[in-house]
């Protein structure tokens, strides 16, 4: 994915989760309302700058501005966030908490699959079937997801090793995707659309839903990361 690409899915996802039911659930989130998911990500909002100024640690604490705060301030809170992944060069030094350089490219990536799930469930509380995460942008996202959230997890032993290896067949994209967990090992195979398979690693949907072939405990036991 190019640089430019990247700031044009955090602002096309960024301006649709401004168009969610502030009052109405959010299917894939239980407990939450649009409200709540529009407060997350305007936290996240919030947070980003102070943390790329060094104002404040990587530890927090996040803005919780709450749904009426949020739904005033998210256009003027994403037009500052935009401005700054737009400015700041992807090496500049700026901490995260996963086994990834501590860079910008690091958050900008962040941002892209962060606003882009969201975005999904964002368009839950208007709506029976959101539209897809784009594939190219789900395809990133399903890397993203091994490389930052389920290798931080193993390192820090939050998440148990495995001697196995996931295998993604993209069938939008025609990718087949390995990721050893962490040691290679005998494969699991899971199929279908970029956007299917990404919702399903972050429980959106099912993995079980994609199985192909393999060891179906790994997916019965996927982790929340």
């Amino acid at each position: 994915m190019s640089g430019s690409w990247m700031l044009e899915s955090v602002e096309r996802d960024g301006v649709a989760l401004a168009a969610v039911v502030v009052d109405a659930p959010v299917r894939s989130c239980p407990g939450w309302t649009g409200g709540d998911l529009l407060a997350h990500v305007c936290g996240y909002a919030m947070f980003l700058p102070e943390l790329f100024a060094g104002d404040v640690a990587l530890s927090g604490p996040v803005p919780a501005p709450g749904p009426e705060r949020a739904v005033a301030e998210w256009p003027a809170r994403l037009d500052a966030l935009l401005e700054l992944l737009t400015t700041t060069p992807a090496a500049t030094p700026v901490p995260n908490w996963s086994v990834q350089p501590d860079t910008a490219e690091f958050w900008i990536r962040r941002t892209v699959h962060e606003f882009a799930v969201h975005r999904w469930d964002g368009d839950t509380t208007r709506t029976a079937e959101p539209e897809p995460i784009p594939a190219g942008v789900a395809a990133d996202g399903i890397a993203e997801y091994f490389e930052a959230f389920a290798a931080t997890g193993i390192a820090a032993g939050r998440v148990p090793r495995a001697v196995v290896t996931m295998v993604l067949e993209l069938t939008d994209t025609g990718d087949r995707l390995t990721w050893p967990l962490p040691n290679p090992g005998p494969e699991t195979v899971v199929r279908g659309p970029a956007s299917d398979l990404l919702l399903a690693l972050w429980h959106r949907r099912s993995l079980l839903d994609h199985h192909v072939s393999g060891e179906r405990t790994v997916l019965e036991q996927w982790p929340r990361i």
